[in-house]
């Protein structure tokens, strides 16, 4: 009994004086003064200029955390570009008894007002550095890894400028919810934002992030993305946009990933296919099958607020169905193996498009038989539709050639109408043959 209360009193003891300790260093020492010790390790061990703006706090119940005011971690070019990251205020804290038995506990990290800023130019990206370093870090399999109890963004904004493809893409409102993760199950990922550029759109996203250990390999579950475009996400107008892709496994290095299936829906519209991605020599290659169906084409071009004028048959314009193969290499997309059905008529071909900063479409497309008198406006009047699809191709940077095997025209048959057109010129008049005329 009395080697008990001995063991029972030393114990008792040394968490008393565990505590004591702990409440001297958050009272009586000033965290701020090794803000220039923070500053350098961050800089060490990131490569990036990293600056403490507020003030530092140190909590010790329940958790033993520290809490920032403003921050910011700058860019890799220079006072002059934007910083990669900064936020208003930042806490993350640690269970003192996991870390004295050396494992870490990370309590949920909550960063407010977080400003991420990515630049990609010619001479590379802005997040390099950060990459590198975090890449040259000891990913082996028995490093033990921190549990994390969740992550919080609020009031976030992501500012994304590729000054080589010209692509601006701009999303404030970030509101990001990490869950609990421990390193053995899925993380799960809610993320809501407002998109401005290039396009205005409400974003929700959800999906399970499997991370293992070594992080080589990653893989995301039950991914779920709704876009309400041009409008908030609480409301019902604006068009509908849902993305659904039951897993995507991803390699880190060579890069490689894997989409067996995914389901895209717009409006009334569904497109459902795959997709793979690979990193080569040539730099990234992507491709996949298609297939498309649309109830009406005629209600979907009015949900994108498309205007489309009146025909003389109301139902022309209604369900199409595809097929095609996709691919995207060296910076050049296509789509190719277009098999697809829309009213009476049957279109195959291709359509490519090449890299470069205004590429121009190549098109190679074939009609079995089109009857024009059907797109006729319903009052009779305007131009003829070879006429109007004529002024249509004039302002599309495009050229090739479309063909129509037997096209119609109120009491005019034709065979072989061929409309060719080359870039910065008229597409050239239809070559109509006699035959059948």
């Amino acid at each position: 009994m009395h080697i008990r209360r001995w063991v029972i009193g030393i114990i008792g003891g040394a968490l008393a004086l565990l505590v004591a300790a702990v409440l001297v260093v958050t009272t009586l020492i000033d965290p701020n003064r090794f803000r220039d010790e923070i500053e350098q390790a961050v800089y060490e061990a990131t490569g990036l200029p990293f600056e403490l703006h507020g003030n530092l706090d140190i909590g010790w119940f329940p958790w033993l955390a520290v809490q920032t005011g403003a921050a910011r971690l700058g860019s890799p070019t220079g006072a002059a570009e934007p910083p990669l990251i900064e936020w208003e205020s930042a806490r993350v804290g640690a269970r003192l008894v996991p870390l004295l038995r050396g494992r870490l506990v990370i309590d949920r990290i909550r960063l407010q007002g977080p400003r991420i800023y990515l630049r990609r130019t010619e001479s590379g990206s802005n997040w390099d550095a950060l990459v590198s370093a975090l890449g040259n870090g000891d990913t082996s399999a028995n490093r033990a890894l921190p549990e994390l109890a969740g992550l919080e963004l609020r009031d976030g904004l992501l500012d994304y400028v590729d000054a080589q493809s010209g692509t601006h893409l701009r999303w404030t409102g970030w509101q990001l919810d990490l869950g609990a993760w421990n390193g053995r199950e899925p993380l799960p990922v809610r993320l809501q934002a407002q998109l401005h550029e290039p396009i205005g759109a409400a974003i929700r996203l959800e999906t399970r992030l499997d991370l293992p250990g070594t992080l080589d390999r990653i893989a995301l579950d039950g991914t779920r993305l709704d876009l309400r475009i041009g409008q908030d996400a609480r409301s019902d107008a604006g068009v509908p946009v849902r993305l659904d892709i039951p897993r995507i496994s991803v390699q880190r290095s060579p890069l490689a990933v894997a989409i067996p299936e995914l389901t895209l829906r717009i409006a009334e519209a569904t497109m459902v296919g795959e997709a793979t991605i690979a990193e080569s020599e040539d730099g990234l290659r992507a491709g996949g099958p298609l297939r498309l169906s649309v109830p009406s084409v005629r209600e979907l071009l009015e949900n994108l607020e498309i205007d489309v004028p009146a025909s003389r048959n109301p139902d022309v314009l209604g369900p199409l169905t595809a097929t095609a193969s996709w691919t995207f290499a060296k910076g050049a997309l296509g789509v190719e193996s277009i098999d697809a059905q829309i009213d009476q008529t049957r279109l195959t071909g291709r359509v490519l498009r090449p890299d470069g900063p205004e590429p121009v479409w190549t098109v190679e497309l074939h009609a079995d038989q089109v009857d024009f008198g059907q797109y006729v406006d319903a009052d009779g009047r305007g131009d003829e539709p070879i006429e109007r699809l004529v002024e249509v191709l004039e302002r599309l940077p495009v050229q090739g050639e479309i063909t129509i095997a037997r096209a119609r025209l109120a009491d005019a048959n034709m065979k072989n109408v061929r409309l060719r057109m080359q870039s910065g010129e008229a597409p050239e008049e239809p070559d109509l043959t006699d035959e059948g005329r």
